[in-house]
């Protein structure tokens, strides 16, 4: 999939050129292309047999991009990999370059704070937030990274907001905050409180989830077991 993203540009330069030798050639790169796709979904369907195709493509790029990063951070921190692995999927898809959302709730619930109008939000206090202009209470209402955590969380953990939002350090500072937050849920098992916790930033109710996706919770609990086949091969 890789390979056919990056001749992708190529190909649509050469599906209709002039001359007879040049559509010649263009049939061919086609054909190359269809035999490199054929071959990378038997590929899936051999490494992640009994998963779904559109599953098992994320958890590629999960694995390509993520991969080591994780594992380096769930062992730093005595954290689950898998659980790693399966919030990135959630949460960005495993895309390297996962984009922010910003969530416009959080930005007047952080103005209220600002203004001394509520006095706190989460963990957020109006100390914190005293002279800071709306464009960075934008960047602290908008959640970063693969595991999308939100920008004030960065309050906590005394660092800028960059620091979870690019380069190399989004891993390790998104999970150091996992382990601060509700890493003994994840050391005890307890996914369904930890995956709660990451969504709402609060434990899991009697009844039905407050997550955003009702399914979040068994969405991310099968994730990891879709891991774990992987593991077990």
């Amino acid at each position: 999939m890789m390979l056919i993203q990056k001749y992708l540009p190529t190909l649509r330069m050469s599906l209709f050129p002039k001359g007879r030798i040049k559509r010649q050639y263009s049939i061919w790169l086609f054909a190359c292309l269809l035999v490199i796709l054929a071959s990378g979904t038997l590929y899936m369907q051999v490494q992640y047999k009994d998963i779904p195709l559109s599953r098992a493509l994320v958890m590629s790029r999960t694995e390509y991009n993520y991969g080591d990063e994780l594992a380096l951070e769930a062992e730093a921190f005595d954290l689950p990999v898998n659980y790693l692995k399966a919030l990135t999927m959630l949460e960005s898809s495993g895309k390297r370059e996962a984009h922010g959302r910003f969530e416009k709730h959080v930005f007047e619930k952080l103005q209220e704070v600002r203004e001394g109008k509520t006095q706190r939000y989460g963990k957020v206090e109006t100390k914190q937030l005293s002279g800071k202009a709306d464009k960075e209470l934008r960047l602290l209402a908008t959640s970063w990274g693969p595991f999308q955590l939100m920008g004030y969380h960065t309050l906590e953990l005394g660092v800028p907001v960059t620091a979870i939002s690019e380069g190399d350090s989004t891993v390790f500072w998104g999970t150091k905050w996992i382990n601060i937050r509700y890493g003994d849920k994840l050391r005890s098992g307890d996914y369904k409180n930890a995956f709660h916790l990451h969504n709402t930033g609060r434990p899991h109710p009697e009844g039905d989830p407050l997550t955003y996706d009702p399914e979040y919770i068994n969405k991310g609990v099968t994730y990891m077991m879709y891991f774990e086949l992987i593991d077990e091969e």
